[in-house]
């Protein structure tokens, strides 16, 4: 069982930042990155449609006759649908490899980062994101979470203002060596 807002490999909490605090990355997930909800409505769409295929095609047809007039079949009705999600949930892997998630809470849009080679300290999050560290509040060594964050470029000044941020992951490893903030912001 995984616990929720913990990498389930690393075992390191994931970051979340308001997206109202950053919005040219929530421009990047949206513009870069897979809508979770768009793909859920099209696999939907292909279940729906395979049973309706497979229920009118002639007997004897093979189950890639089968696929092939399904897909086909899927591909028209979504190229002509034009379907609002609401709030639509998507992922993305920049250059870097950070992983983020955008989702929302109360409909405000939060950014989950899941992986990446950044860290910082920060308090955790309100029990609704557990586990997860706040990085809208990542000041100094205020708060008791290392979690992943995004790389520091991507973030506005006033959101790093008195944050540490790490290369690598800080906690000293056994018989290993720490590690130097690579950037201290005032």
């Amino acid at each position: 069982m995984s616990i929720p807002n913990i990498n389930p490999v690393t075992g390191i909490p994931y970051g979340v930042i308001s997206g109202k605090n950053v919005p040219d990355l929530v421009d990047m997930i949206m513009g870069s990155g897979t809508s979770l909800t768009a793909q859920a409505a099209k696999d939907e769409l292909t279940e729906r449609l395979r049973s309706v295929v497979s229920d009118y095609v002639v007997g004897g047809s093979s189950v890639a006759a089968v696929t092939a007039m399904t897909e086909e079949l899927v591909e028209i009705v979504w190229d002509r649908a034009d379907l609002d999600y609401g709030e639509e949930e998507y992922e993305w892997t920049d250059d870097e490899g950070i992983k983020y998630h955008l989702g929302y809470l109360g409909g405000a849009i939060l950014i989950w980062v899941e992986e990446s080679p950044y860290f910082t300290h920060a308090p955790p999050c309100s029990p609704c994101v557990r586990n997860a560290g706040d990085l809208d509040s990542a000041h100094n060594d205020y708060g008791e979470i290392w979690c992943y964050c995004p790389n520091p470029e991507s973030l506005p000044h006033d959101v790093l203002t008195g944050m540490k941020i790490y290369k690598k992951d800080p906690r000293p490893p056994v018989g290993g060596e720490e590690f130097e903030a690579i950037q201290v912001f005032p």
